[in-house]
């Protein structure tokens, strides 16, 4: 057996040699052959199979094997120093996706030699830390990439590429930091779900990284609904909110709230951290099971009431009741081989895979909502009565005396007698005045469901194609239940199968609730005819269009595990009369990938519309309905009889007795490791006032916290100064490097736009994503601002666009 630690020490010096001197990073054949690799966009193939089965078998208590580990790492060092030499240098991202790479593995291979509780540790580490970079597939790279520059076969657009590819792991890196506060963890989580799902409807990327990242942004947005379904409040700090449930006596809210931290410090590897609140959560749960899979099960089921409502999951277990009762009868006209998997759906228990694949959706799928808020002109039409002659002529009764020429007299003696008895009339002529008041308001949004309702769809793709339409119509549920009379929100939805089946209206609580049993209850067999379906809703727009004056865009979403045929041009005929209507043709292919219609949506992209395209894997659906969302101890507790015994404040006086002190070494863990992040600030702005510039991510978000507001506008104005394209060129710097700053500021821009928030927030991220990708894009802070100062004209608009995104 080889010395690990040997292996490793030698390992990480060949790491910083590719990140610190490219130059002296050595590859024979590379170097013989880097012409034409270089011409083929070559790009280094790394894996991490042994290691992720390292990491598996710390956790399950099984014997790892360390070599085998060390072996792909080693391989994984060696191609990236081939790319370093047929490159010039190694991409920054897979240069630093080494070094965490080499962290994890010497970490669990130190926790081999340790106890229990260390190496389960060290093997629950996030997954998603060790993936490689995003990148385009192999045999596609080539045609992406596009060789050239100077001194960097790399251009701009393949450096805007790479940048925002990276800027996604960012993101998550950024989420995976966040343990405060849940909101903000959101934030980050489903903005870089909005850039992966992006990137993968309009790149071919590796399938396998862009899965195993959605499945976990996936996982963590759904744990976030279900920790705010529990009752703990995304805006307040976790911990601060623990020792409230610990007052109150709250064992419920207090679980989960130690259950959230405990597994977001396993999963940033913060051992002492996690352990503490493990020993909290061990300390508070007594012998009730909160560990095992089937308490993890029966989470999500409670999780399911909590988040979609008892009314909801009432509706599904009715409609489950009816589909078993009619299974029989649908099964007889089946071909044989469809006769088991069609009685299995609706076999006993099957309802909570439904509600598990619910439950799913919201982490799983970005949709967007039915309402858009845009800036409108609201007209209003008033009527006057005026004496001035128009084209409408009208008698009222006369008012004052100078309505007296124009009034119908019967008899002068009696005309002032008239006048205040109110009998005398007057002519008058109708005018119609236009006010006009611009307000921003919520409009309508047409969405449009189509669904597949073929025979090959049976079966976890059939649950979540249903799961899809159902988080649809309890989204729409909460928000007809708000009385708001100026909107109007409506769905429509349709199955499909070799014909186009009816369509359903849903515009009121009453209706979703219906249609809710409909939809779940029902077995759909038959063939696809995709092309039929898309041609016959665009016929429905203009129905809906006709309803609704106000109907400021329409989005039709196609849920298909088919691949059948469509013409565009037929599709375009259908959409005629359409076009001042902005309309999207969304698709989720459930399964199985349908080329013709990932192109439709990239065509759609490209021309600005807004569609998207989204595909999960058989694998991926058979996790989803089996409720597998979750991992390390189930958010809820299992109901205990002496709780129920005594009131909350005897719980709150037993729970202090025996959790007090552990929540405060869990507050002095939290200081010290506020602490540390300081004095690692304070160390990077040392180091970085070297180079003339002050590195400030850490220090905005905590300002944009404290609400200090005119600090973090001077952090802001230094990073993005109001520049006038007009100002005079001070410095020099080369234009590869203002190319890089113009990548840079384009990548800020499409990041803070998707994270959102308010004005405070907006800058503050901004701070802290210019300070994560600068180094991706070859750029020290100080020739940053050297580039600003050099390229003023050319720089302006960027920083223009930068600073208007955080303003609005």
């Amino acid at each position: 057996m080889s010395d690990p630690a040997r292996r490793l020490a030698d390992l990480e010096a060949r790491i910083e040699r590719i990140a610190l001197d490219p130059a002296s990073v050595k590859a024979t054949w590379a170097r013989l052959l880097r012409p034409l690799l270089r011409s083929l966009g070559w790009q280094p193939k790394v894996s991490v199979v042994h290691i992720e089965a390292l990491l598996d078998a710390l956790r399950e208590e099984e014997e790892p094997d360390i070599d085998e580990a060390i072996d792909e790492l080693e391989s994984d060092v060696a191609s990236v120093e081939r790319a370093c030499v047929v490159n010039g240098r190694a991409s920054v991202a897979h240069a630093a996706w080494l070094r965490r790479l080499f962290e994890v593995v010497a970490r669990a291979t130190h926790a081999c030699e340790r106890s229990a509780r260390e190496r389960w540790s060290a093997g629950s580490i996030d997954r998603v830390t060790i993936l490689p970079p995003l990148a385009v597939r192999g045999e596609e790279a080539q045609v992406v990439s596009t060789p050239g520059g100077q001194g960097d076969p790399a251009t701009k657009v393949d450096r805007l590429l790479s940048l925002q590819l990276a800027a996604i792991d960012h993101l998550v890196d950024a989420a995976r930091g966040e343990r405060k506060f849940l909101s903000r963890r959101r934030r980050l989580l489903e903005a870089a779900r909005q850039m992966l799902l992006d990137a993968a409807a309009a790149l071919p990327l590796d399938p396998d990284g862009v899965e195993a990242r959605r499945a976990h942004l996936a996982r963590e947005i759904v744990r976030i609904d279900r920790l705010e379904a529990a009752g703990v409040d995304p805006r307040v700090g976790l911990l601060h909110q623990a020792r409230g449930a610990l007052t109150r006596g709250d064992r419920g809210r207090l679980h989960a709230i130690l259950a959230a931290m405990e597994g977001m410090a396993l999963q940033a590897g913060d051992d002492a951290f996690s352990s503490r609140a493990e020993g909290a959560t061990r300390t508070l749960d007594g012998d009730a099971d909160t560990r095992s899979e089937a308490a993890r099960r029966a989470s999500v089921l409670r999780s399911s009431e909590q988040v979609l409502g008892r009314d909801v999951v009432a509706a599904v277990q009715q409609a489950y009741v009816r589909g078993r009762a009619q299974t029989p009868l649908v099964v007889e006209d089946l071909p044989a081989a469809f006769h088991a998997q069609a009685l299995e759906y609706f076999g006993e228990q099957r309802e909570s895979e439904t509600l598990a694949a619910v439950l799913a959706v919201d982490g799983a799928f970005e949709v967007g909502g039915t309402l858009c808020p845009v800036r409108a002109v609201e007209v209003e039409t008033r009527v006057r009565l005026v004496t001035q002659p128009t084209q409408e002529l009208v008698l009222t009764t006369a008012k004052d005396v100078v309505d007296l020429p124009d009034a119908i007299v019967e008899d002068p003696r009696t005309i002032l007698l008239s006048l205040a008895a109110g009998r005398l009339l007057t002519r008058k002529y109708v005018q119609y005045e236009r006010l006009e008041r611009p307000r921003t308001k919520l409009v309508g949004e047409a969405r449009i469901y189509v669904l597949d309702g073929s025979t090959s769809m049976v079966g976890p793709r059939a649950r979540m194609r249903d799961a899809i339409l159902l988080a649809e119509l309890c989204t729409l549920m909460r928000r007809l239940s708000v009385r708001d009379r100026s909107t109007q929100v409506t769905l429509y939805y349709r199955y499909f199968d070799t014909k186009v089946g009816a369509v359903t209206r849903v515009a009121s609580p009453g209706e979703a609730l219906a249609a809710i049993g409909e939809v779940v209850g029902t077995l759909r067999t038959g063939g696809t005819n995709i092309h039929d379906a898309l041609c016959e809703s665009f016929a429905l727009l203009r129905a809906a269009r006709a309803a609704d004056p106000d109907l400021a865009r329409a989005q039709i979403v196609l849920v298909t595990d088919g691949d059948a045929p469509i013409l565009e041009a037929e599709l375009e005929q259908a959409r005629s009369g359409l076009d001042d209507l902005p309309i999207g043709v969304s698709v989720i292919a459930l399964g199985q990938e349908n080329a013709l219609l990932r192109a439709l949506v990239a065509r759609q992209r490209m021309a600005g519309a807004r569609a998207f395209y989204h595909f999960i894997p058989d694998n991926a659906l058979a996790t989803l309905v089996r409720g597998d969302v979750d991992e390390g101890v189930a958010l809820h507790l299992p109901e205990l009889a002496a709780d129920a015994q005594r009131s909350s404040k005897a719980t709150g006086e037993a729970l202090r007795a025996t959790l007090g002190g552990l929540l405060d070494e869990l507050g002095d863990l939290d200081r010290r490791r506020d602490l540390e992040a300081v004095e690692q600030v304070a160390a990077e702005r040392r180091s970085s006032v070297e180079l003339g510039v002050e590195l400030d991510g850490a220090a905005a978000r905590k300002e944009a916290v404290d609400r200090d507001l005119r600090a973090l506008d001077r952090r802001f104005s230094r990073w993005f100064p109001a520049l006038d394209a007009g100002t005079k060129p001070n410095g020099e710097a080369d234009e590869e490097d203002r190319d890089a700053a113009l990548v840079v500021l384009g990548t800020v821009v499409e990041v803070v736009e998707v994270l959102g928030g308010t004005e405070l927030a907006r800058k503050a991220e901004a701070v802290d994503t210019l300070e994560r990708v600068l180094p991706d894009a070859g750029l020290s802070p100080a020739r940053y601002q050297q580039a600003l100062g050099a390229w003023p004209a050319e720089l302006a608009p960027a920083l223009g666009a930068v600073r208007a995104i955080t303003r609005r």
